[in-house]
């Protein structure tokens, strides 16, 4: 009995480490690169399809691109596309594939006073893009910023930018073959100009239509504005940020219901005064719309945020920039984050303006690009991968116990009680699958891991072994096993007798065996 109860206590333990955020592992600097002066916008992705990342940083108030492709161990080739002067001064670029061909194209914001041209740039998969031919549209004055996404659910991608005069949302529809007149919606932030700091977009009621997040850094608050897929957008609603100006932000899931929340880096970038910087974490309410702001303070200013499972435990976790420093923040998968572990970044200590985060050196874990000014005489770049740590081979280790350690049983469906930890006792994350089987050749789908499961002995009375195999997302297995003794019963109906799984001649046997004994007992009356 005591055994029993020490048990099912380990098995409610573990099962409630659980909800323990794991604490990140090491972010360690690799090779930095001098980029470009005035480095801005960097973006990433497989421009080679050589199957490394691959990412870009535009040069400021020039037409040249800095393309630089990577060998997969976190070191990077590096050229440059200049498109002056079809285009004189780079804003913002975007990273897609346009026409279809699986090879990523780039969108370019070339900023004008006469207004913005949006321009496409075909890319030839070989790491490099076509030149320029003439823009897909022109903005009007003061219209700046580009974000693509489909609005209106024709497939097609729509741009969206930032009218800063009128403080609102410009959206250019595509119908597939010309961009229809503008449509402008307030933000209905703060009149100042150049309010919105940030664009996201997603789906956040569920209703399979794409909605749009802005921050409005000098109201310090996220408008919301809902699409209904015709090609207009419901009236903004705002909600609190922060504290400090709502700058960068990113939509992800933190509380595993399936809705995109929403994190904000709260930074004084946006104001003018100095309070304590934090992220701020805006949980979606179900309906579109965001509940309260939790504050989680970071050491100093902050101008990004991005989310990815940086410990592999199935959990998105935050990352951000404090001045010189790159911080993670372990989330637990309910909409909690642990506080911020800082690591050196080796950059200069005036601030990281930008970041990537994605698999530098193809180990599946996701690493960070982060850059900064390095020094006011140049204005240089200097660009620095941080590659995650976290070693291959960490190794899991699994336990079974059948029936709560009982040595014997009368039916053949038993419970398996389990648990999985890693080298470092941590409780394997739930992107942990299991399998088992009777006989260690054939073995069941694999399934996600849980505290226990009911399982089917193979037939016949005896020892019965069952083996438990864990794989967690870095392909370490553990397979363990544990033995019960299936026994017969003391009767036909009440006791069990009959395993579900017995074959036929034992029935045959054991009725045969009942009949002689009935007979003898007759014969016995009759004389």
């Amino acid at each position: 009995m005591y055994l029993r109860i020490t048990t099912k206590f380990l098995c409610l333990l573990s099962f409630m480490m659980l909800a323990i955020p794991a604490q990140a592992l090491p972010l360690v600097a690799g090779t930095s690169i001098t980029g470009p002066n005035f480095g801005l916008n960097a973006k990433s992705g497989d421009f080679n399809a050589d199957g490394n990342l691959d990412f870009l940083m535009v040069e400021g108030g020039t037409g040249k691109i800095h393309v630089y492709l990577g060998d997969g161990t976190g070191l990077f080739t590096h050229s440059v596309i200049n498109f002056a002067p079809t285009v004189t001064s780079i804003g913002k670029v975007l990273v897609r594939d346009m026409n279809g061909d699986t090879k990523l194209d780039l969108v370019i914001e070339d900023q004008r006073t006469t207004g913005n041209a949006v321009y496409v740039s075909l890319g030839n998969g070989a790491g490099s893009f076509l030149p320029l031919t003439t823009p897909i549209f022109t903005a009007a004055p003061n219209v700046t910023g580009l974000h693509l996404a489909d609005m209106d659910n024709d497939t097609n991608q729509d741009i969206i930018m930032h009218d800063r005069v009128n403080n609102a949302i410009v959206v250019y529809y595509y119908n597939g073959a010309t961009y229809l007149a503008p449509q402008s919606f307030a933000t209905g932030g703060n009149t100042n100009p150049q309010s919105v700091f940030d664009l996201q977009s997603g789906d956040l009621n569920g209703d399979g239509k794409t909605d749009l997040t802005v921050t409005l850094g000098i109201d310090n608050q996220v408008g919301v504005f809902l699409g209904n897929g015709l090609q207009t957008l419901a009236a903004a609603v705002t909600y609190p940020a922060g504290t400090a100006g709502a700058f960068g932000s990113v939509l992800a899931d933190f509380n595993g219901d399936n809705r995109p929340d929403l994190a904000i880096s709260d930074s004084n970038r946006a104001t003018t005064t100095a309070p304590t910087s934090n992220l701020s974490v805006l949980l979606n309410n179900g309906a579109g719309g965001f509940g309260a702001a939790t504050q989680l303070p970071v050491s100093s200013n902050v101008a990004f945020v991005a989310a990815a499972d940086f410990n592999m435990d199935g959990n998105m976790d935050l990352v951000t920039a404090p001045t010189g420093k790159i911080a993670v923040l372990a989330g637990d998968g309910a909409g909690s984050f642990a506080a911020p572990v800082e690591y050196a970044s080796g950059l200069a200590s005036s601030g990281i303006f930008s970041n990537l985060v994605g698999d530098i050196n193809n180990d599946t874990y996701p690493d960070v690009i982060a850059t900064a000014l390095a020094g006011a005489a140049s204005f240089a770049t200097s660009i620095v991968p941080l590659i995650n740590t976290i070693p291959a081979a960490t190794g899991i280790t699994g336990t079974i116990t059948i029936n709560n350690n009982d040595a014997t049983t009368e039916a053949a469906r038993v419970t398996l009680q389990l648990s999985c930890v890693t080298a470092t006792s941590a409780p394997c994350a739930s992107t942990t699958t299991m399998e088992f089987s009777n006989d260690n050749t054939t073995w069941s789908t694999a399934a996600p891991i849980a505290a226990s499961v009911a399982w089917t002995t193979s037939p016949g009375f005896g020892i019965k072994t069952v083996n438990a195999r864990f794989t967690d997302v870095a392909n370490n297995t553990s397979t363990v096993s544990d033995t019960i003794e299936l026994i017969a019963g003391q009767g036909l109906g009440g006791g069990g007798c009959l395993a579900p799984t017995q074959s036929g001649l034992q029935y045959l046997l054991m009725l045969f065996a009942l009949l002689l004994v009935s007979a003898q007992f007759m014969l016995s009356r009759k004389a």
